[in-house]
């Protein structure tokens, strides 16, 4: 563009030039009209300089036009190169800086929290809420249960929102208990999770002696949602206008034990954990043993640094959020037999076990000092002298709570149910009698 401009300008010019030359000629042949012809030269002139002005302006605004694109042009690739040295510096720098910053200012908050919940005075109100009052340190009574069982349940709060329930059915020698995980947000939770566990026996005990081979846990657990909205409605009609959104929340896991097959269902977080019987052979160095497998994949997602439950049961739930995830698993009919464990998350859950890398980029993924205590209890039970039945089972959950309570390690409400089978029992007998000989 600035050429052709150029180049019209000189061509200008030589025609000016030209006509200066005829007009001199014609003063030389006509001296009257010399004055005239001046005139006529100098309104060229002027016009030529104007014209001369037009082409610079015009020149100089194309060369700032091409400064204002290259400085932008500068200014991109200095901007995309921040930016990418940005992302190496996050990358191999601030990612893991600030995870372990995370990590640290995690561990004050539970430390802190820790240190608040020692302050509660459990003995207010202890009978209304406390998991060891007298009604619930009372086992179920069977009389021909192959499968040894138990369940217990307690907090360091003044109120334990955690509920559960269990019982046995005779004619087909099942052994079922359910505990529940009363959210704390969650207003009456623990009115919710001591419903849902109660309702949950019920049904499931109709359904069992009905065909123990065909539950419905869809529709039992649709039972169990309507239950809890007529509850709720019959014995809070005055607060109904005034409750929020998932009041009474709370999760559920049923377990079911049945001679040859273990059967789960749930909704929430917490563990169902498959034991083999061999699980107390490791030595001292391996910390918890391989054979000890958590079947339960909990229905929470990452939120905001944190597990969010997105199906539980509250109030006016719908179908989506209580929808059961159902396990069965067949048992060993043979040594060393099986045990499975509910627990809630006060013991473990797989969304508190969240996996890092450390320095040398391996990963890892951490069990909670409470599920390890928990192997060393049944460990000294198993190979100890007590006889293994449903009361001494109890008394050892009960030893258990009471220690990591004791050990500031109960950072929140504990529920716990334990199966044995009768190959299990049989496995670990017959090993003390091994064990007395040599």
């Amino acid at each position: 563009m600035c050429q052709l401009i150029m180049a019209k300008s000189i061509i200008t010019q030589q025609q000016y030039n030209e006509l200066l030359g005829k007009l001199d000629s014609l003063c030389k042949e006509d001296s009257v009209h010399k004055h005239q012809v001046d005139s006529v030269k100098e309104a060229m002139k002027d016009s030529l300089g104007n014209l001369h002005s037009q082409i610079d302006t015009l020149v100089t605004g194309k060369n700032t036009e091409e400064l204002q694109c290259s400085d932008i042009l500068f200014l991109l690739i200095c901007l995309v190169g921040a930016g990418f040295l940005c992302w190496l510096v996050w990358k191999y720098f601030l990612s893991s800086f600030l995870w372990k910053v995370y990590r640290h200012f995690r561990k004050l908050k539970e430390k802190s929290m820790s240190d608040k919940i020692r302050e509660v005075d459990y003995e207010n109100e202890k009978e209304e809420f406390s998991s060891t009052a007298k009604k619930e340190l009372q086992p179920v009574k069977v009389e021909a249960s192959p499968c040894i069982a138990a369940v217990a349940s307690d907090t360091r709060k003044v109120k334990n929102q955690d509920g559960y329930c269990e019982a046995y059915i005779e004619k087909v020698q099942a052994r079922i208990i359910a505990i529940a995980d009363g959210v704390g947000s969650s207003y009456k939770s623990e009115v919710g999770s001591h419903f849902v566990t109660e309702k949950a026996i019920e049904l499931i005990k109709k359904a069992v002696e009905a065909d123990e081979y065909h539950i419905n846990f869809d529709k039992i657990f649709d039972e169990i949602q309507e239950g809890l909205d007529e509850k709720v409605k019959s014995n809070y009609a005055e607060e109904l206008s005034a409750l929020k959104s998932e009041s009474f929340g709370t999760t559920l896991i049923i377990g079911i034990d049945f001679p040859d097959r273990f059967i789960a269902a749930y909704v929430g977080n917490g563990s169902i954990w498959h034991v083999s019987g061999l699980f107390n052979t490791f030595p001292n160095m391996v910390c918890l043993p391989w054979n000890a497998v958590n079947l339960l994949n909990p229905d929470t997602i990452m939120s905001r640094g944190k597990e969010a439950l997105y199906k539980i049961f509250f109030y006016k739930g719908e179908k989506k959020h209580h929808k059961p995830t159902v396990l069965q698993i067949s048992k060993l009919n043979e040594a060393p037999g099986d045990m499975f464990i509910l627990t809630t998350d006060g013991v473990y859950s797989s969304d508190h076990a969240i996996a890092a890398k450390d320095d040398e980029g391996e990963i890892w993924i951490p069990s909670t000092p409470q599920f390890g205590l928990l192997h060393d209890a049944l460990k000294s039970y198993v190979e100890g002298e007590e006889d293994i039945n449903d009361d001494t089972l109890h008394q050892l959950l009960v030893r258990y709570l009471a220690h990591i309570k004791e050990d500031n390690i109960m950072d929140d409400d504990t529920t716990l149910g334990i199966f044995i089978s009768a190959e299990a029992k049989a496995h670990f007998t017959e090993k003390r009698k091994k064990n007395e000989t040599d």
